[in-house]
């Protein structure tokens, strides 16, 4: 695609060097963020980033033959070099991305879901329900990136615009309609989906995360990135039990839906019991006098349920279809249960206080003996996670194991001290070593006892000092245990 075409409309300040010669419109046939696969026939994108600066690396790029910079100030390189400044390279890049990919996007209907908790679980609900109707549907989030029966790592919840115009640009050619996706705050901050419009958006809920130096500097800041989501959908649907919710109503510029138990609202859970679904906790309840069965505990999946309701409903699928996806449901890492006929194991992404919190309320009055916590948090951000996971395990839990979760080029011992030192009243253990931690506490369960392994999920990796390194919780138990994994 010529170089003309690609940057149509974007907001550019200056342009020097070859492009501004007569007749010297270029070809562009790589677009790239990372010097490295720079080459000639490349755009390379210049962005700035929480640890490293591609301006600083448009000169490796342009030894590697690229000619053609996008940047946001000008670059000191050879005559021929053609240097496009614009007031922002991140969301030049959303637009430049989804054209040089044919705007996959404008041929997918897109779902977003944005909230602290429970978008992956409300992700999936959604994308099953779906196919169940008989819509080809990819998702795209916390657990990977997944259409016609395969799923892939993504290195972030949202992938960085590049990365996800070429991914809708598969979807498409895959002929998927419609795709479930993520967003995440940072998605909106760092301009990740910008110029994307969705078919439905919906907020889960809202609680203290991602605060920090390389992530949100405020409040305020996390907040107002989730609520813009609400201005690029055409129906908004909203938890209406939560306090952020009028927030993110005044957000919206199409049609909203809102969805509750406390509150009067469209979707309305009613008579919610706990109930059993082919052995395992589930939860039942009736809305507008139909009544659903979620095969998830906890009040939680009834608010993830009635979310995935409300867009599906909005999809035009049917309540039988419905009402057999959420008796289906099963999302990796989210409270999956293992039991060796006398112990619970339970895996749950829990990463931070307000999930841990949710996990026990489910747990611990279903545990008869012990409730044994194992978690840790990770390094480098999201500092004020490790008081509050801290304050939601002590005093529920019986026991903590305190060890490591992506601890990346932070010293895990320092994690693993801060968060013992918010601990008052449980008592803990400190294993540094996860795979070690969870040895520990397979020999110390005993009959009646949950062990909680909190904090990975469906990771199937640790982070340290900048790689992931392969680490699996399902293998180390099913070794521990002495054999395959059972159900509980």
């Amino acid at each position: 695609m010529k170089l003309s075409r690609l940057l149509d409309g974007c907001d550019i300040i200056t342009a020097s060097g070859a492009q501004t010669m007569p007749d010297a419109d270029i070809e562009i046939t790589v677009l790239t963020t990372d010097s490295r696969s720079a080459r000639r026939g490349s755009l390379f994108v210049c962005i700035s980033g929480a640890r490293s600066d591609g301006h600083d690396f448009a000169a490796s790029a342009y030894e590697s033959g690229c000619r053609c910079f996008l940047a946001e100030r000008p670059l000191d390189l050879a005559k021929d070099a053609s240097v496009t400044v614009v007031s922002s390279t991140r969301r030049a890049l959303a637009v430049i991305a989804q054209r040089f990919y044919g705007e996959p996007a404008a041929s997918l209907r897109l779902i977003g879901i944005t909230g602290t908790k429970g978008k992956s679980t409300t992700a999936e609900l959604i994308r099953s329900g779906l196919e169940a109707a008989g819509r080809r549907t990819g998702i795209i989030g916390t657990c990977g990136i997944g259409y016609g029966g395969s799923l892939r790592p993504s290195a972030n919840t949202t992938p960085d615009a590049l990365e996800l115009a070429r991914t809708l640009a598969d979807m498409r050619d895959a002929g998927v309609e419609t795709v479930v996706m993520e967003v995440s705050s940072q998605a909106y901050k760092l301009d990740r989906v910008y110029g994307l419009h969705f078919a439905e958006g919906v907020f889960t809920n809202l609680s203290p995360d991602h605060i920090g130096p390389t992530e949100h500097a405020n409040m305020e800041e996390y907040i107002s990135s989730k609520a813009r989501l609400f201005a690029a959908s055409a129906l908004s649907v909203l938890n209406a039990d939560d306090a952020q919710c009028g927030r993110m109503a005044h957000s919206a510029t199409g049609d909203v839906i809102g969805y509750g138990i406390d509150s009067a609202c469209a979707l309305r859970a009613e008579d919610i019991r706990e109930t059993s679904v082919c052995g395992n906790a589930g939860m039942s309840f009736e809305v507008g006098g139909v009544r659903f069965t979620v095969a998830m505990p906890g009040i939680f999946s009834v608010y993830n349920a009635l979310a995935a309701i409300a867009v599906l409903r909005a999809e035009g699928v049917g309540d039988g279809v419905i009402s057999e996806t959420l008796r289906r449901a099963h999302v990796r890492g989210r409270l999956e249960s293992f039991s060796d006929g006398e112990r619970r194991f339970i895996i749950d992404y829990a990463h931070n206080g307000a999930s841990l919190t949710s996990v026990l309320s489910v747990l611990r009055p279903h545990t008869e003996g012990r409730l044994i916590v194992l978690f840790g948090s990770i390094g480098g951000r999201a500092e004020l996670r490790r008081r509050e996971l801290a304050e939601a395990a002590d005093g529920v839990a019986d026991l903590c194991i305190v060890t490591s979760d992506n601890p990346d080029f932070e010293d895990p011992d320092a994690i693993i001290a801060e968060i013992c030192s918010y601990l008052k009243v449980t008592p803990s253990v400190r294993i540094a070593d996860r795979e070690q931690a969870i040895q520990y506490a397979v020999r110390t369960a005993e009959r009646g006892d949950t062990v909680l392994l909190a904090g990975k999920g469906h990771e199937d990796y640790q982070i340290v000092c900048g790689k992931k390194v392969p680490f699996s919780e399902r293998a180390i138990l099913e070794r521990e245990l002495g054999g395959v994994l059972v159900g509980a």
